[in-house]
């Protein structure tokens, strides 16, 4: 799994120490005998919960250590760190879930745990703005940002490493990946301009401009190309037709299934 693969991998390069929210998280689920969704519904009511959670990584701020911390909210407890948000399309997510067979983390079938997942994660949004004044989805808050569906880890590795690198020495990079086969085209025409533009639509990214250099990207096997993410206004109509016809002229087959993206 990816999102536990990078923190793994930097704890490795960097010779830092792991601290995850989600394993307390779990452990504390497991004490009260409910689920973590359970436990996130309790903490909306229940500060004592994020509070608990909390303190353990305020502390952290203090600290002389290398640290690769996996929470939602470290980025707003420790300011000063280098703040990285991997996110990935909604339905692998979920997959993964049930592949993990968690007890604390069934939500029954597909459609169950991928409705879980939602309502989890706007459970975790609502609250935190409620408690801290943060939305933990803007991508503002955010060092690094990496749309991980259908990309290597080595490849997530190698794109966290180097952003580090150039930031500690305040080198400019690229701010924001996304994975080339999770890039939706959005029309026919392979235009010209060098930057990949997109906009985001049901956990997919679509493409405004720069469609030939996602094809270059395809073509050369680069897993995680930039872009810049657009605010999501008059998003353009799709046409499945073009989607179909990309897949067969790039000889690949989008992880996800594109129906999806007219759905709502």
């Amino acid at each position: 799994m990816v999102s536990r693969f990078l923190p793994i991998a930097l704890v490795d390069y960097w010779g830092a120490e792991a601290y995850s929210t989600g394993k307390i998280q779990r452990a504390m689920a497991d004490e009260r005998g409910i689920s973590t969704l359970e436990l996130n519904k309790l903490a909306e009511t229940d500060k004592s919960i994020d509070d608990e959670i909390d303190s353990n990584f305020k502390k952290l701020s203090q600290s002389e250590k290398n640290l690769v911390i996996d929470s939602r909210m470290a980025w707003h407890f420790i300011p000063e760190s280098f703040k990285i948000k991997l996110e990935v399309n909604p339905v692998l997510a979920a997959e993964r879930i049930i592949a993990a067979n968690r007890d604390n983390e069934k939500y029954g079938d597909f459609d169950a745990t991928l409705q879980g997942l939602k309502d989890r994660k706007a459970s975790e949004r609502e609250r935190f703005q409620k408690y801290y004044g943060v939305d933990i989805e803007d991508q503002d808050n955010y060092d690094l940002v990496i749309e991980t569906t259908d990309v290597t880890p080595q490849a997530i590795q190698i794109v966290a490493n180097d952003a580090i690198k150039d930031w500690l020495i305040n080198k400019p990079y690229d701010h924001f990946w996304v994975g080339a086969r999770n890039l939706i085209p959005t029309k026919n025409k392979r235009d010209l301009r060098g930057t990949i533009t997109v906009m985001r639509k049901n956990g997919f990214y679509l493409i405004l401009g720069g469609h030939k250099r996602v094809t270059k990207a395809l073509d050369r096997g680069y897993s995680l190309t930039p872009c810049v993410k657009l605010p999501n206004k008059d998003l353009p109509a799709m046409d499945e037709k073009v989607i179909e016809t990309w897949q067969e002229k790039n000889d690949f087959t989008f992880a996800v299934d594109t129906k999806r993206l007219f759905e709502g």
